[in-house]
């Protein structure tokens, strides 16, 4: 575990120095508000916050669309199909590979098409990644003040 630790601290500094830092950083402050602290979740009911999160995990982390797998939570009074579609449609990911909880654990919610999460498979060296980034980052925003 620690030697992940580390490996994943270097890896932060690399990723920090690089191209691709605004958006790494964007993706570090949002998953550091709407991410789990213990698995490799993020969790929203904003489709775009969704989608710029899957677009940075791709395209900038590299991970595979394979390692994806999406949760929607909806209640009573919701159109379970009509919500399906558009977390499909906002993810790109096949409406089958869905796990649909139907008010498991809440009575209503006030979005129209639920919340969605988005776990990453064998996620665990990912989360260590960014949890390494968000220290990093947050020293890096700190020491400019």
């Amino acid at each position: 575990k620690e030697k992940n630790l580390e490996i994943a601290r270097e890896l932060a500094k690399e990723i920090l120095k690089s191209s691709n830092r605004e958006y790494i950083i964007a993706f570090t402050m949002l998953y550091w508000a709407e991410g789990s602290k213990k698995t490799c979740d993020f969790v929203n009911s904003d489709g775009r916050m969704i989608n710029l999160c899957i677009n940075i995990l791709v395209k900038v982390f590299n991970v595979s669309k394979d390692r994806l797998t999406p949760t929607i939570r909806i209640f009573f009074g919701m159109d379970e199909k009509e919500c399906l579609n558009y977390w499909s449609k906002i993810t790109g990911l096949s409406k089958s590979r869905f796990f649909v909880r139907m008010n498991d654990g809440g009575t209503k919610s006030r979005t129209k098409y639920g919340m969605c999460r988005i776990r990453i498979k064998k996620g665990s060296n990912t989360l260590k990644l960014i949890n390494s980034l968000v220290e990093q980052s947050y020293s890096e925003l700190i020491k400019s003040f």
